[in-house]
């Protein structure tokens, strides 16, 4: 097939867009997995706080200096740390 062929130009056009779908779809999973991961580090930061004895407010001024969080977001954070027992 010539490349100046209109059947070739729009099955190439084509493949472009489905290349450009799984790689915006697999670029998406990948932000999902590392905000994830984000999410459960702070979670045992919070976790690893309290049982260090540290008081709720402090633990969420230390959420939200570090991991630049709102109050409310680190204070959400902070009580899924409590209920949840890492070994």
């Amino acid at each position: 097939m010539k490349k100046d062929n209109p059947v070739f130009s729009t099955l190439s056009e084509a493949a472009a867009g489905v290349k450009d779908f799984f790689k915006k779809n697999a670029e998406d999973h990948r932000r999902e997995e590392i905000l994830l991961k984000k999410e459960d580090d702070i979670i045992r930061a919070a976790a690893a706080l309290n049982e260090a004895g540290v008081m709720d407010e402090r633990i969420v001024e230390l959420l939200c200096k570090y991991w630049k969080l709102r109050p409310d977001d680190a204070r959400t954070l902070m009580v899924r740390g409590k209920r949840h027992h890492f070994s």
